[in-house]
């Protein structure tokens, strides 16, 4: 069985290998290696340089930090990648100290340092993994009860990506949770601290950029109309009312979700679960889905899994049908795509046969750890 140590040295040289390989791609092949987000984050830093808003990119929804964070990048264009990988790396590590704080097996780091989607997302400059660094800082930090670190690292995760907001309610009632009283000394420290870095930094920007700053980086998201094909079971309805009433088929859609995300947040399970259940919820209730979002949940699967009693056969009952349904969406939705067929309706009943799969994952998830925590009482 492979230790850490050799995990994290073999994660290490795939995404080396991978980042010269990207490079070779971009400047031989038509087909780019680098993701398109990249190109759009690398255009903002661009504008910051020359005096002017990073908004100006078109499609560049992401906190002007990331632009000034990718600044080198005009000299030298792998920088923003090379961060990305280390921002990678450093979760491996953080993985493998909660795995070995708990005594849990360290070859559960491979869930994360030797995944494909992971060390994919990262080397074709997807900034996910600076999300997923400060998220599971944000929890080492409050098992080893530095306040005050782990606040800051959960105001600038909700800063860099709003999604970890869905984390406040667990992580707040995971602060002294062997306490009746719902208020506490440590627990408003967290949110005072957590809530200042977040909006000090979004102040600054105001003051900077205005009201642009405000609705691309987070208001665009409520609002958000998107038609395009993706995993979402919403992309039909909103592909069909997109003219019409799109918008509020949009904001129905936080009703299930964030219904789903406070349920889970009371459930008084193990912080790890309520963390990993409420990101599936998050996921696969959301009003769009693609391949990126996964490494959310994946973020937290090593430091989840160890901790649940399910056997290789249940694991496998979970695992077949999810790669199943998603084999089966990518087929029609290679059809539409570059075929140019009129597949819709047939994508549309794939979405809802891998939401099925996602819903049967999160809940037998939940079964599981329920059932043990039955079990020890």
């Amino acid at each position: 069985m492979l230790k850490g140590l050799h995990i994290f040295i073999l994660g290490t040289i795939i995404r080396l290998v991978l980042l010269l390989y990207g490079e070779w791609q971009d400047h031989n092949l038509e087909v780019k290696y680098t993701d398109i987000d990249y190109y759009v984050y690398s255009d903002a830093s661009s504008y910051i340089l020359q005096g002017k808003s990073p908004f100006l990119r078109h499609t560049y929804r992401y906190t002007p930090l990331l632009a000034y964070l990718l600044l080198p990048n005009s000299w030298l264009f792998c920088f923003g990648k090379i961060i990305f990988i280390l921002a990678d790396l450093w979760t491996g590590l953080i993985i493998l100290k909660i795995l070995k704080h708990h005594n849990y097996s360290e070859s559960y780091t491979a869930i994360w340092l030797l995944n494909p989607l992971v060390f994919n997302i990262s080397t074709r400059g997807s900034s996910d993994s600076i999300s997923s660094l400060l998220i599971l800082s944000t929890v080492w930090l409050l098992e080893n009860h530095k306040l005050t670190s782990a606040g800051i690292c959960y105001g600038l995760a909700v800063h860099f990506r709003i999604y970890p907001i869905i984390y406040a309610l667990a992580l707040y009632l995971y602060i002294d949770h062997d306490k009746k009283s719902f208020f506490t000394y440590k627990r408003l420290k967290f949110t005072i601290i957590s809530a200042g870095v977040f909006l000090i930094l979004g102040t600054v920007f105001y003051w900077v950029y205005g009201f642009e700053f405000l609705y691309e980086t987070y208001l665009y998201h409520f609002v958000r109309k998107d038609n395009r094909h993706n995993f979402s079971v919403y992309f039909y309805p909103l592909y069909l009312t997109y003219t019409t009433y799109a918008k509020w088929v949009g904001l129905m859609a936080f009703i299930p979700q964030w219904g789903l995300i406070i349920y889970m947040s009371f459930s008084r399970l193990p912080l790890y679960i309520t963390m990993l259940s409420s990101t599936f919820v998050f996921v696969i209730f959301n009003k769009v889905c693609t391949a990126q979002y996964f490494i959310w949940y994946i973020t937290l699967l090593p430091i989840t899994l160890p901790g649940l009693k399910i056997s290789l056969k249940s694991g496998l009952g979970l695992i077949i049908p999810w790669v199943l349904t998603e084999v089966h969406w990518l087929y029609w939705g290679y059809r539409l795509e570059f075929l140019g067929e009129n597949v819709f309706w047939e994508l549309w009943a794939a979405s809802l046969c891998f939401f099925v799969a996602n819903a049967r994952v999160l809940v037998k998830l939940m079964q599981g750890v329920v059932g043990e925590k039955q079990k020890n009482a």
